[in-house]
Formats: structure tokens, sequence, C-alpha cells
């Protein structure tokens, strides 16, 4: 008996939002990616799933990862481990985060300008006053 295993991941591309079929079976591992376009809603991904069979490339030389029965649990936080991981930003949104960054660099900079200018006050107000002490005024 052969034992096929597949995965299907959906990413943003930066431009267009693209699907990686993943197979595992006795030949090997093989890959086949499309590109879908605008964003698929679920109608269309599970449509895309039952009706298509994708062309899968020439299998790699090596087997199936290892299929491991496991706590459904763990199973679960795994997933949802997955699905609250960061997606791939588009160009704009790396074109804020940054100019945020740069923003909050500039801020540091500042902040440490007015800190060493109040430190520096107060040393010179330390000293002002020992001079004073010393003569005794």
């Amino acid at each position: 008996m052969q034992q096929i295993q597949t995965h299907l991941s959906i990413f943003h591309d930066g431009q267009f939002f693209v699907a990686l079929f993943e197979r595992w079976n006795d030949d090997g591992y093989s890959v086949y990616r499309k590109v879908l376009g605008a964003e698929p809603s679920s109608p269309e991904i599970w449509d895309m799933v039952k009706k298509e069979t994708p062309a899968y490339g020439q299998p790699l030389a090596s087997g199936p990862p290892d299929v491991t029965e496991g706590n459904p649990k763990r199973k679960q936080r795994e997933a949802a481990r997955i699905s609250k991981m960061p997606a791939a930003l588009t160009k704009a949104q790396q074109a804020l985060q940054a100019s945020r960054e740069a923003y909050k660099k500039i801020a540091c900079m500042d902040t440490a300008k007015i800190r060493k200018q109040r430190e520096d006050a107060r040393y010179q107000m330390r000293v002002e006053k020992k001079k004073q002490k010393h003569r005794g005024h």
C-alpha cells in the first residue's frame, strides 16, 4: 500500500497570492506552485483542492517525512501557532515599517541628546555650588 501525504500552503509573495502544493509518497518529494492572483476565498480554495490535480514535477530522491501519530491537542496548538505567524508584508507595509523604524531611531537620538544636556547642566550646577562653598560665601 502506497502512502501519500500532501500539504497546501497559501501565501502572499508581495504581488500575488500563491498556492504551494507539496506531495510526499514512496517515489519521493514533489512540489507544484500555482499563482492565484487576488486573495482567494475559502470556496475557491476547496474547489481548487477537490477538482484540480496539480502537475507535480519529477519527485526528488528523498522519502516521505516521518509521520507520527500524536496528541490531537498538540496538533491543534501547532496549527494555531503556524496560523499566527506573520504573513509576508506588501511593499507599502514594508515602506511604512521602514519609516517608523527611522523615526524611532531619530527620536531615540534626540532623547539621548536631551538627557546628556540635562546631565551636563546638573554637573555644572554641582561644580558651581562646590566653588561657592569653597570661597566661603
